[in-house]
């Protein structure tokens, strides 16, 4: 996942440069870097088992089903990684840093409540939550600096909005390529 998260560090100054309009670049670079890290993860879901057992064999098998359960949560950190990129083009760090607040949360009382019982599960599934908390809140604190409504964000339907160069928000201000 840390290859689909690489790309935050191309968007920040490319969005960062281009100013208002940086948001495009961040949201198209968003739904790139989850399509990397969602078809990466399929690939290691798919491979686990079979690489496991050949590296370290049969005793590991008990390991194969915690990994498939952090793999969401590693799509999601990826694509956190991002959203932080895109806070920080509009000048707002500290909301990245701030998003973290629920993972780090998460992490230390979904442990201490079940980690005794529920072992490296229970740990996998509190780090997906986590990691999946994290990019939830990010979102959240990007789309409301952008300006821009999840919406936009999920249907591409920003194209035209992010394009308008004039105060005028009638119809016949929005530029079309």
């Amino acid at each position: 996942m840390a290859i689909a998260g690489a790309i935050s560090y191309i968007v920040l100054p490319q969005a960062t440069r281009l100013g208002s309009h940086g948001a495009k670049t961040v949201f198209s670079a968003l739904r790139w870097t989850f399509i990397t890290a969602a078809t990466l993860a399929l690939v290691i879901a798919l491979a686990a088992r079979p690489v496991i057992d050949y590296a370290y064999g049969a005793a590991f098998d008990g390991s194969v089903i915690p990994l498939l359960v952090m793999l969401p949560g590693s799509v999601c950190y990826a694509a956190a990684y991002v959203v932080w990129a895109g806070l920080g083009s509009l000048n707002r760090p500290g909301r990245a840093a701030m998003s973290q607040i629920p993972g780090v949360a998460i992490t230390i009382f979904g442990l201490l409540a079940f980690l005794g019982k529920g072992g490296l599960m229970a740990a996998a599934l509190v780090s997906t939550i986590a990691y999946a908390s994290v990019l939830i809140l990010a979102l959240v604190l990007l789309i409301r600096a952008s300006g821009l409504t999840f919406r936009e964000l999920v249907t591409g339907g920003l194209r035209a909005r992010l394009l308008n160069t004039s105060p005028d928000r009638s119809v016949a201000a929005y530029r079309v390529e």
